[in-house]
């Protein structure tokens, strides 16, 4: 399950035999995210309201080609708003998301950056030269 909520993404996913079980298990995880979004919302701006504005999710296309599909071919195609935000602000969207990197337009530089879980522990962030 996919939550857009004020530019941020919030992700959960999971698997079991039963598929009672896993709407619930999503829904609890996605209900856990975002209480920590929210409280993490208030504790930055603690004289603004935490309430969600859903925003439109990111658009895919298909493959133009229905040919079979190689390792080297593309075969989707995401495309998503990409505001400005704090390199904070991305390790937080990194944060609720299921996966280990996640890729944003830095405010500080204007360029698009990408932070990412490092096997070691903590994080990097990738940057293009100057």
């Amino acid at each position: 399950a996919t939550v857009f909520c004020s530019g941020a993404v919030i992700r959960a996913e999971e698997r079991t035999e039963n598929l009672y079980a896993s709407i619930d298990a999503i829904a609890d995880k996605v209900e856990r995210s975002l209480t920590k979004y929210k409280e993490r919302k208030q504790d930055k701006h603690p004289n603004h309201g935490a309430r969600p504005q859903f925003v439109e999710p990111p658009t895919e296309k298909p493959a133009a080609a229905a040919k079979a599909a190689s390792p080297s071919r593309i075969v989707k195609k995401k495309e998503f708003p990409m505001p400005p935000m704090s390199v904070e602000d991305a390790l937080e969207c990194l944060d609720f998301l299921d996966h280990d990197f996640y890729v944003f337009r830095n405010s500080a530089s204007g360029e698009i950056n990408v932070v990412y879980e490092r096997i070691e522990g903590g994080y990097g962030i990738i940057e293009p030269e100057k």
